[in-house]
């Protein structure tokens, strides 16, 4: 019998000792499964925190991208925004929006100022935790560059069109762009040597096709066309066309017979048939006709500063904000008439884009905006103002002569600023060659700033013998046309129209030395830098 007892009690004790073990076993799985799960839970909270922090700063470009404002009413205040916001489960604690001016290349002295926004973002997830769940905490930190619309800022500054692009003359690009959302861009050959796209780094967008023809072609940026890309007519095989850079075409890329063989064109960069193109759908030309609300706006701002008129001539003629007349008068008595001999000697006009009360110059015009037109009208009203003045001091018995615009071959009307300046029209044309009874001079002596030209009802023509100072935006609801003879070189930035572009003579797009004018459409914007904490 007390050999069965110590049996028993061996028994026992062995299952006791089984069951701590197993116990010990099974409270060690659940608590590294618990541990496991809480591990799990919290690297989903930070994923999940992270998406949130990265919605805030999406929030504030989105509301950026939609607002179509003109420059600067577009640009959003430095702030905090979003703090507290249920998003997704957790919440956008807040969003912190600094706005800054700075040099877009330190090391370029010309560099423009760029517009940067530095966005703080921080999302937390869950919002409310229950007792024992994890909750992550993320931080994105982005700068951005913000910039004109979509459309103006694709690629870069540049020459862009909803229609198509023609040029012809010296081009030179730095990460710049062409584009052409439904039709072609054609670079063709100049009558000056060096003529032709020279050290193009950006990009060259078309809808349809892109030929290049021009003597001289350098780039190292990429092309991308809805059809063909046609460098045929770089046949000078001593003009030394070369281009280093991806070639992407819905149809053929052709080439000279000489470009692979001398190494110009890298086949391997060469992309044909492409069923869809990287970046395409190309954007749409941007809502800036009368009656939207960016012209709305426009036309508000310059109202507020007395700088809305409606017509040209009406501008011109302001005795405050018009043409001033340079002219000094000899009046010769006859007292035994009561008349006078009056002469009149006219020495010069100018038009002075400068506005007394602000840092930048904004007008507009309800109607067509012709400048030599306009000039010749508002001379002719001066004149019969001068006549009408002295026929009243002397009774009608004056005898009025002009003698015109002393020292210049022909009647000039001086334009200048010493500020941004933009003039919104619904038409405009600025004709500054020599050949015109009534002559417009806008040149480097007259505007170095930047000078923004708006249609937003038809066409901008523009024909110059001189380079004008400062740099040249465009904004077309219809098509634009720009001409200059000289040997100078014209900066281009941003530079749009509905309809079709055609641009001949020396010209210059530079990323970093690209102002914006005021009242341009904003709504773009290109990341610089991001970073999570």
């Amino acid at each position: 019998m007390r050999g069965w007892r110590d049996e028993r009690g061996q028994a026992l004790a062995l299952v006791l000792i089984l069951s701590t073990v197993l116990f010990i076993a099974g409270t060690a799985a659940v608590a590294a499964a618990l541990q496991q799960n809480r591990l799990v839970t919290l690297e989903e909270a930070r994923e999940k925190a992270y998406y949130i922090a990265e919605a805030g700063v999406e929030k504030v470009l989105t509301q950026f991208r939609q607002s179509n404002k003109p420059y600067p009413l577009g640009l959003p205040a430095s702030g905090t925004y979003y703090q507290n916001t249920p998003f997704g489960g957790g919440k956008i604690e807040e969003v912190e929006v600094k706005i800054k001016k700075e040099k877009r290349d330190p090391n370029d002295p010309r560099s423009a100022e760029g517009i940067f926004a530095y966005i703080d973002s921080t999302g937390v997830y869950p919002e409310n935790p229950r007792p024992g769940q994890a909750q992550a905490r993320h931080t994105v930190k982005a700068k951005v560059e913000l910039l004109p619309d979509p459309f103006l800022s694709y690629g870069g500054p540049g020459v862009k069109s909803d229609r198509s692009v023609a040029m012809k003359g010296a081009i030179t690009v730095t990460r710049g762009s062409f584009l052409a959302r439904q039709g072609d861009i054609t670079v063709g050959p100049w009558g000056i040597p060096g003529a032709g796209i020279q050290d193009f780094t950006g990009g060259i967008y078309a809808g349809g096709n892109v030929v290049l023809s021009a003597g001289l072609t350098t780039g190292s940026g990429e092309i991308k066309a809805g059809k063909d890309v046609d460098l045929t007519g770089l046949t000078r095989l001593g003009s030394l066309c070369t281009w280093k850079g991806d070639i992407y075409a819905g149809g053929k890329v052709k080439l000279p017979y000489w470009s692979s063989w001398l190494g110009l064109i890298d086949p391997q960069r060469i992309h044909e048939n492409c069923q869809s193109i990287p970046g395409f759908p190309l954007p749409s030309f941007p809502q800036v006709g009368k009656g939207t609300v960016w012209y709305s706006q426009v036309e508000q701002e310059a109202r507020s500063r007395g700088y809305y008129f409606n017509s040209a001539l009406d501008w011109f003629k302001d005795p405050q904000k018009g043409i001033k007349w340079d002219y000094s008068v000899i009046e010769v008595p006859d007292p035994l008439t009561g008349g006078a001999v009056v002469t009149v000697w006219v020495n010069g006009a100018e038009l002075d884009l400068t506005d007394p009360n602000h840092n930048s110059f904004l007008a507009v015009v309800n109607g067509p905006l012709d400048f030599n037109q306009a000039f010749k009208a508002a001379y002719d009203a001066w004149k019969q103002d001068v006549i009408n003045f002295y026929q009243s001091k002397y009774k009608g018995k004056a005898t009025v002569t002009f003698v015109e615009f002393l020292g210049q071959p022909l009647a000039v009307l001086q334009v200048k600023s010493s500020q941004p300046a933009t003039i919104v029209a619904d038409s405009i044309t600025l004709d500054c060659g020599i050949v015109n009874l009534f002559g417009v001079k806008v040149d480097t002596h007259a505007v170095k700033n930047d000078f923004g030209l708006f249609a937003v009802n038809r066409d901008i023509k523009y024909t110059s013998d001189v380079a004008l100072g400062g740099h040249l935006s465009a904004l077309a609801t219809g098509s634009f046309t720009f001409k200059c003879t000289g040997i100078d070189t014209t900066d281009l930035d941003w530079v749009a129209a509905k309809g079709p572009v055609t641009i001949e003579g020396i010209i210059n797009v530079n990323y970093a030395r690209a102002s914006i004018p005021p009242a341009t459409p904003m709504g773009g914007y290109r990341l610089d830098s991001w970073e999570v904490k």
